[in-house]
């Protein structure tokens, strides 16, 4: 999965099982002596599936100290055992576009700046003119390989001779995303093999022909 971090090989945390035995826990049973049994095997189904979910918790916060993440991120589990199962640093915002702004005046060559916040991924402005529909991909900015967190890009832009436009630019991990492509009917949401594409606008802009 793209802007994924790699997480360490499988099987480096213990199976839930073993985890119970060297850390055994509460079962909610008095032992008469006002104490809590430890060592009642009858847990009730809820129980059980509290210790479950404070297990997984607590793994999920260890491999999250481990990969270095301040917090709990959304993870995905990816078949096997909970002692195989992946953390994966995904989702949150892609990048912004700097410029043009909304409402802004631009000129028919002109450039959209975009600052790229997660890895991974190649650039693609796409201009919507209002007057008549249609998604035009530009292509005069074409990048060698994938943008790096916190660069600021600027993609060329031909505008032609329409006056209301909306700017979007396209984050995909295709570098051929859209090639040879001059217009689309809509903002592709997936790539040629199904990745997701992440999408930044409309900016409503206005064009001065001189």
């Amino acid at each position: 999965m793209e802007g994924c971090r790699p997480h360490p090989p499988p099987g480096t945390l213990p199976h839930p099982l073993e985890n119970a035995t060297r850390f055994p826990q509460p079962t909610g049973h008095d032992d008469g002596g006002g104490r809590e049994s430890r060592t009642n095997p009858k847990l009730s189904t809820e129980t059980g599936q509290v210790h479950v979910a404070l297990f997984v918790s607590g793994e999920v916060q260890a491999r999250s100290q481990f990969l270095g993440f301040p917090v709990q991120l959304p993870e995905e589990r990816l078949g096997g055992g909970l002692a195989d199962f992946a953390l994966l640093r995904c989702g949150g915002k892609v990048g912004q576009i700097l410029a043009p702004r909304e409402g802004d005046v631009v000129v028919p060559e002109d450039k959209v700046e975009v600052q790229v916040l997660r890895r991974g991924f190649y650039l693609t402005a796409v201009l919507h003119p209002v007057s008549n529909g249609g998604y035009f991909p530009q292509h005069l900015s074409p990048a060698p390989a994938p943008a790096e967190p916190g660069s600021e890009v600027f993609l060329a832009v031909d505008y032609g001779n329409a006056i209301h436009f909306q700017v979007y630019v396209g984050f995909s991990a295709d570098p051929q995303f859209l090639s040879g492509q001059d217009e689309v009917d809509t903002l592709p949401v997936q790539d040629a093999v199904g990745r997701t594409v992440h999408w930044l606008g409309p900016i409503n802009v206005r064009v001065h022909n001189s």
